[in-house]
């Protein structure tokens, strides 16, 4: 379905990731650390590269090591059959819903999320386990009118499965195409319905005021929610090639994302910190609060996601171990200081098959080629009830959203397994 190919360094499963989430997500914030203690956040978690907080790129090694050491805890993905009911014979008991947590607005005042008369007992109040898509930007094709024309129909492909939610993620500086994020997303909306959706942005990559005015007028474009993710990035090519210091990613991220919330609230912002700034406002400003989910797979950053943010997504790298450890330390410093999230979603990297055989013949060779760097057991393929089943456990563990990104890039294959995973999105809804 191409009309040409790069070189295989730049296809999928050829061990770096340009697409994954980063490290989700100011001086302007009440919970925000002053530029000296946020950068040493990151020094001091012994990263020998700089990059401890980082999801993407040369941090795939540093992190994956980090993470094994941190695996405290282990669950079967077969656990998921005891937890799911579903249509498929997927053998479930309806459970207290430990992954339901309260969903509410983002606080106008400092970008600080309101409590939801839950307070910190997370509470299940009830709700449906959702599905999302974030759709892969990089495309390995020296057509580029062809990979801009795959992600519009990737969209409508989940528009029309009923998926949750709807994403695109934040790259610069790529050494093939990668179709950037407002502009990409501007054109998915026409696709899209009003179902919520979002693009990540990696904070110290961008003037705050341009990301506040790109963030509301995609929100205005948009019929339902905008979600804003956002993440530290990694990389020196990427940091080098924008004039970033990338020693500097922690205070730069927490002082935009401080900036960026208020001028999404309609403030005038002022700044002398590492944004100098006079008087900037936007408009338009979102017609609703913009919900602000903050990445990370390491132990500052989901610390940082619980601090600032209203939700944690989860790298697409952690093995079902490693996911299950962080979504207990999400919940544990959330609790520290008072916050009680939106959601809590995990990305998986996927492929639906018709049968369990055809998923295996599609995905083995993918990732025995070492797919982005990532541990095999962190890809989830199998047949429609597989899945489900690996999703339910996933749900067991208190995540709320699961948002997938395919193993595959062939656009036949992916459009399939979307299509599938309208079957695995009512396997798992109602657990």
């Amino acid at each position: 379905c191409r009309s040409g190919s790069w070189p295989r360094q730049f296809q999928p499963g050829a061990g770096a990731d340009p697409d994954t989430a980063g490290d989700h997500r100011g001086q302007s914030n009440v919970n925000a650390l002053s530029d000296a203690a946020a950068d040493r956040r990151t020094d001091a978690d012994a990263d020998p590269v700089g990059l401890a907080d980082g999801n993407e790129d040369d941090a795939d090694a540093n992190r994956q090591a980090r993470n094994r050491n941190a695996d405290r805890s282990a669950v079967g993905l077969s656990d998921g059959a005891r937890l799911a009911q579903s249509r498929l014979g997927v053998a479930v008991a309806r459970s207290a819903k430990p992954w339901a947590f309260a969903r509410g607005r983002s606080g106008r005042e400092w970008g600080v999320a309101r409590s939801c008369g839950i307070g910190s007992d997370w509470a299940a109040i009830g709700g449906d386990m959702r599905v999302g898509i974030s759709l892969t930007s990089f495309h390995a094709t020296r057509d580029v009118r062809a990979g801009a024309s795959w992600m519009v129909e990737r969209a409508a492909a989940a528009r029309d499965a009923g998926l949750d939610s709807l994403f695109v993620g934040d790259h610069h500086v790529m050494p093939a195409p990668y179709y950037q994020n407002t502009v990409i997303m501007g054109r998915l909306l026409a696709e899209w319905n009003s179902n919520p959706a979002g693009c990540l942005f990696l904070l110290p990559l961008w003037n705050p005021v341009l990301a506040a005015e790109q963030i509301g007028t995609l929100a205005s474009i948009a019929k339902g929610r905008f979600i804003l993710q956002c993440a530290l990035g990694t990389g020196r090519d990427q940091f080098g090639g924008m004039g970033v210091n990338v020693k500097q990613r922690p205070s730069l991220f927490e002082q935009s994302l401080g900036i960026v919330r208020r001028l999404l609230a309609g403030e005038t912002v002022s700044s002398e910190g590492r944004f100098r700034m006079d008087g900037a406002h936007i408009a338009p400003v979102p017609p609703e609060p913009v919900e602000v989910w903050i990445g990370g797979s390491v132990e500052p950053s989901i610390d940082r996601a619980a601090r600032l943010g209203d939700a944690w997504l989860a790298g697409p790298e952690l093995t079902p171990e490693q996911a299950r450890h962080w979504a207990a330390f999400y919940r544990e410093r959330c609790a520290e200081y008072g916050r009680t999230p939106t959601c809590v979603a995990i990305r998986r990297d996927i492929y639906v098959g018709d049968e369990a055989a055809q998923a295996r013949a599609i995905a083995e060779p993918i990732i025995a080629a070492g797919y982005r760097g990532h541990d095999p057991s962190a890809s989830t393929f199998g047949s429609v009830a597989e899945v489900a089943d690996r999703f339910a456990a996933y749900g067991a563990m208190g995540y709320t959203d699961i948002i997938v990104r395919h193993l595959t890039d062939d656009q036949r294959q992916v459009r399939d397994s979307i299509a599938r995973l309208a079957r695995v999105r009512e396997a798992v809804r109602t657990i």
